[in-house]
């Protein structure tokens, strides 16, 4: 009899793992192992609205100072392939670099992403490495110059360089398409199904007021409580930032605070529209205002 009521136990147990384990697969709105490669410039940088001001200037003259005292690697590998360059190479490089700064295009960043909506809309971005990127006027084209792997861990001791940062993320962008294996129909989708649940507030781009659910319906056009992609033509992203920049080891953590979907329209003259929906704060970041 202790023996069949122990079966049971066991029994109730392992059904209750599987099915936590369903539910917080099925909460996941990015899975694990999503890759994104994208490039950002201080084209796409929205305008600063904090008062500690850095740009992509900043960080490669950090990369210039302290590339010889790390660990640099060859770029014309696959990615996750890591190929140090010598002594020799890593010089070179960085002479290259410091002649063509005033070209520089902005950093590649190849990261794994992450969003698990049951912990608090909890949106991830680990770097893993990223590269300074030129524009190479002979070959028409943009070149990464190397890599710099990141870490997450960072000593206390190095000084590090933190601040906001607002960028626009092209969802069509052959940089992005090329180096990511996100289904990007599906992430759009699951924004606005984050925005239309009770799990969060959403908040008007301008004013911060909270966005009403039927207000929210109408921005979404949705139809039976559903969202109809095809009338939705979401083309980028606004993802505003914290970045945590380490200027001795030249890591960079990022955290992100907020993102707001873009919808692209042509107006009468013929011209491109870009119009922010509405803001969705994550990982507990309180409101305030971006744009």
């Amino acid at each position: 009899m202790h023996l069949f009521y122990l079966i049971i136990i066991i029994f109730l147990i392992l059904f209750c793992y599987k099915t936590t384990d369903k539910n917080f697969k099925d909460n996941l709105l990015i899975n694990k192992n999503v890759f994104c490669g994208y490039l950002i410039t201080n084209e796409n940088l929205q305008n600063p609205f904090f008062k500690n001001k850095i740009y992509i200037d900043s960080i490669f003259s950090y990369i210039k100072k302290r590339g010889t005292h790390i660990n640099l690697y060859n770029s014309s590998y696959p990615y996750q392939t890591y190929v140090k360059l010598t002594n020799q190479e890593k010089i070179k490089q960085l002479i290259y670099l410091d002649t063509k700064i005033k070209n520089n295009d902005g950093i590649f960043f190849y990261e794994e992403w992450y969003w698990d909506t049951l912990n608090n809309n909890s949106f991830l971005k680990n770097v893993l490495f990223y590269s300074p990127v030129i524009y190479d006027y002979h070959k028409n084209s943009l070149k990464d110059i190397f890599r710099i792997k990141n870490y997450k861990t960072t000593s206390k001791k190095n000084k590090k360089i933190c601040f906001n940062i607002s960028y626009e993320f092209n969802l069509s962008d052959s940089i992005f398409i090329l180096n990511s294996n996100l289904d990007v129909k599906n992430f759009v989708l699951k924004i606005a199904e984050v925005a239309l649940s009770n799990k969060c507030t959403v908040y008007n781009p301008f004013t911060l007021k909270p966005v009403e659910k039927k207000e929210l319906k109408k921005i979404l056009c949705t139809f039976n409580n559903k969202v109809i992609l095809e009338n939705l033509p979401i083309s980028s992203l606004i993802f505003t930032e914290r970045w945590f920049f380490d200027t001795t080891n030249l890591t960079i953590l990022k955290d992100v605070i907020a993102l707001s979907p873009i919808l692209t329209e042509i107006n009468q003259f013929n011209d491109t529209i870009k119009k922010p929906l509405f803001l969705l704060f994550l990982n507990k970041h309180k409101p305030f205002k971006i744009f």
